[in-house]
């Protein structure tokens, strides 16, 4: 059984190497123990599981994941990677997080798993610029994600009183890094004023508390919004990696 390649997920280079999973695992588990007892007549512990047991659940994890990968299910496959990896850490496997995590927009993991890439793998000249590549394109992405909040308005709509002292309170607060009152001020300002740059803070500081569905809706209700936004790219492409992260 062979590792998920490349050439599998999408375009660009191959690791270097394919290795088989059973080999691998058979390889991480050789000096384990296969069952533990409590000592001195005391209730038996559960028993771990054997090797051929940690072997069938390695490979269902890393079946599942490639099925889940080729039907476009991002979080399914990266879950049953990640279960691989954890009973049987490889390069190949380190590959495969990498293109999973970059495909999701997820910056800061996909750019961990090619950095271990990198550092694990005998490459080629060429196959380490590539991925260096991949990582400087995945560093601007972070550099975007970490983008603050909009602290102007540029829209016509003017902002009330009551408004205007929920935004200003709401921008400070964000600046804190006390995300969840940030975001109660940005949604009371919202219901004051309806301007749509309040859609897009709220958006960011959604993803800010792990929340890709409220960020999705924020961020297409900016654009709704505002249609010819001069953001309309970057955040087009944070829809789609907010996108890729939902079930």
């Amino acid at each position: 059984m062979k590792l998920l390649t490349e050439r599998a997920v999408g375009s660009g280079h191959a690791p270097a190497t394919t290795t088989s999973l059973a080999l691998i695992v058979q390889l991480a588990l050789a000096c384990s123990p296969v069952w533990a007892y409590a000592q001195d007549g005391a209730q038996a512990a559960q028993p771990k599981p054997t090797h051929d047991e940690e072997l069938r659940h390695a490979k269902q994890c890393f079946a599942a994941a490639r099925t889940a990968y080729a039907a476009g299910k991002l979080a399914e496959a990266r879950d049953g990677f990640t279960c691989a990896f954890e009973l049987a850490p490889s390069p190949e496997l380190e590959w495969n997080l990498a293109r999973v995590y970059e495909r999701m927009g997820d910056a800061n993991q996909g750019i961990r798993f090619y950095l271990l890439y990198l550092d694990s793998s005998a490459l080629k000249a060429e196959e380490r610029v590539s991925i260096e590549r991949r990582v400087a394109a995945l560093e601007e992405l972070r550099d975007r994600q970490r983008q603050q909040v909009k602290g102007q308005l540029p829209s016509e709509r003017e902002l009330g009183s009551e408004a205007r002292a929920f935004f200003d309170r709401g921008v400070k607060l964000y600046h804190r890094g006390n995300y969840v009152a940030a975001l109660v001020a940005f949604a009371a300002a919202l219901r004051a004023s309806g301007a749509p740059e309040l859609h897009y803070n709220l958006a960011v500081a959604s993803e800010r508390l792990h929340k890709p569905s409220d960020a999705l809706d924020h961020f297409r209700a900016y654009l709704a919004a505002k249609p010819d936004a001069d953001d309309k790219a970057d955040v087009e492409t944070r829809i789609a990696a907010l996108r890729a992260q939902l079930p």
